[in-house]
């Protein structure tokens, strides 16, 4: 892999994934944001009033937004110094 294109800056990236999307946000050492990258997440409702997901896909989509968020913006992935993950705890009645 020629790495001669990819920005030998240090960055982190956020991962939060919310209830309806999974979006990845990756900030420069001066706290700029420099891209985000998002995808709306499935839902799906068996019941009234009852949502459900999926896992995996929200796993996957997750995973793209982050990878996707990197290589829009040609940052090399050994380059990323933290990743942190956000989710939105389910709300139980």
């Amino acid at each position: 892999m020629d790495i001669s294109k990819y920005s030998i800056e240090r960055y982190i990236i956020v991962l939060d994934e919310g209830t309806a999307s999974a979006k990845a946000i990756i900030f420069d050492k001066r706290g700029e944001t420099k891209t985000v990258a998002q995808y709306e997440l499935s839902q799906y409702y068996p019941y009234p009033e009852w949502v459900e997901q999926d896992a995996e896909e929200n796993m996957d989509l997750s995973d793209e937004s982050g990878q996707r968020g990197y290589r829009d913006r040609k940052i090399c992935a050994k380059n990323l110094a933290v990743l942190g993950n956000c989710m939105e705890p389910s709300k139980q009645s």
